[in-house]
């Protein structure tokens, strides 16, 4: 479903990668959904649509030989309003959060996360879709979820087709603060890059790698490999199943999970 605007789309998913164009193509603005991925498409969503996007993910951490964390999020959600064809508002939260190790569970709620997308450039005249996404996670939840402290981040998001195919990069700053002091802060910096292309009818697919480097002595560089699947029900809805692997100790073992994206008028 990856192809360049005003073309028909194949699939949903692609969208995960930014440049998908809509199911129909007599629908304007294109349908354009961010999740599962851990990268952020370029696309807004349009002037006069919300859009929402939400689902369940498990992650499983071996922290011993004999041991392993579960944690278990829902709803993973993010809300889009278009407020013109180059801006869009974002309210997100990963929700609950529900970590069980041994015979111990922890559950709470995690932090509400404020900000903009704005489209810099696109591809028929720059060469590629480019955008910045400004947050900032406001402490809203509780306990283990939370930071108890706003805590700023920013994306930087490219994006190119190469017919149906098409590859998206992703370069995201943040600095979450490290306890209750929000004077001393870790600087994270995560890398992404996916490549989605479209399958058979209305399914699409994407494959990803992700790392993540804290500034921290003590936390090495986390690599994870990611691949899902999409499928376009609508010209209006989808839905996805995605899973994730570590590619060293530092990372989480697995991830799965799965969701779906929904675009209405307002």
């Amino acid at each position: 479903m990856i192809a360049r605007r005003g073309t028909p789309v194949v699939a949903a998913f692609l969208l995960a990668l930014g440049v998908a164009l809509p199911a129909n193509a007599q629908v304007e603005p294109p349908f354009v959904v961010e999740r599962p991925s851990f990268s952020t498409p370029p696309d807004v969503v349009g002037r006069g649509f919300w859009q929402v996007e939400a689902g369940v993910a498990w992650e499983r951490d071996a922290v011993s030989d004999d041991d392993a964390r579960t944690t278990l999020t829902v709803p993973n959600s993010i809300v889009r309003l278009g407020v013109s064809r180059r801006l869009e508002l974002r309210f997100a939260t990963t929700g609950l959060v529900s970590t069980s190790l041994r015979d111990a569970r922890e559950t709470s709620a995690a932090d509400l996360e404020l900000g903009v997308k704005y489209q810099i450039a696109s591809q028929s005249g720059f060469g590629v879709d480019l955008s910045v996404v400004p947050m900032v996670s406001l402490p809203t939840g509780g306990g283990a979820a939370s930071s108890r402290n706003a805590d700023p981040s920013v994306i930087v998001t490219a994006n190119r087709a190469f017919g149906a195919p098409a590859l998206n990069l992703n370069l995201k700053w943040s600095a979450p603060s490290v306890g209750d002091d929000a004077s001393s802060r870790a600087r994270v910096l995560d890398w992404s890059a996916v490549l989605a292309f479209p399958l058979r009818g209305a399914w699409s697919a994407f494959v990803e790698g992700v790392a993540t480097d804290v500034d921290t002595a003590d936390v090495p560089t986390q690599w994870i490999a990611n691949a899902g699947l999409g499928r376009q029900m609508s010209d209006n809805l989808l839905l996805d199943v995605f899973a994730g692997r570590g590619l060293n100790d530092a990372a989480p073992d697995w991830t799965v999970g799965a969701g779906l994206g929904w675009r209405f008028r307002r």
